[in-house]
């Protein structure tokens, strides 16, 4: 995901996660996420990581009027789909809740 920008998007302008079918876990992984822009985006933000997404790295965020840059979120949806192995880095937030945020 590269050179990505969104303005009054109604979900996340980015969204990684996984897929649970039949009680079997579909992760993503390997996922390069980069030069991502969010603006006004009040109940949203730029990008969220979920449940069971590994080995993310996640750089170049802008957020501007948004609740968050970067969000991690575990649902509680399978026993194996913690967040893991998550790099960030050069995140900025400007009239914004948080930069990052995490909730598990």
């Amino acid at each position: 995901l590269r050179d990505l920008v969104g303005k009054k998007d109604r979900r996340d302008l980015a969204s990684i996660t996984t897929r649970v079918v039949d009680d079997k876990l579909y992760t993503s992984s390997g996922i390069v996420a980069e030069r991502l822009e969010a603006f006004d985006q009040p109940e949203r933000g730029t990008i969220e990581v979920t449940d069971g997404a590994w080995g993310i790295t996640i750089r170049d965020v802008f957020a501007k009027n948004c609740l968050y840059a970067v969000d991690i979120q575990d649902h509680d949806q399978h026993r194996d789909g913690l967040v893991k192995d998550v790099q960030i880095s050069n995140v900025f937030a400007e009239d914004s809740t948080y930069a990052g945020r995490s909730e598990t």
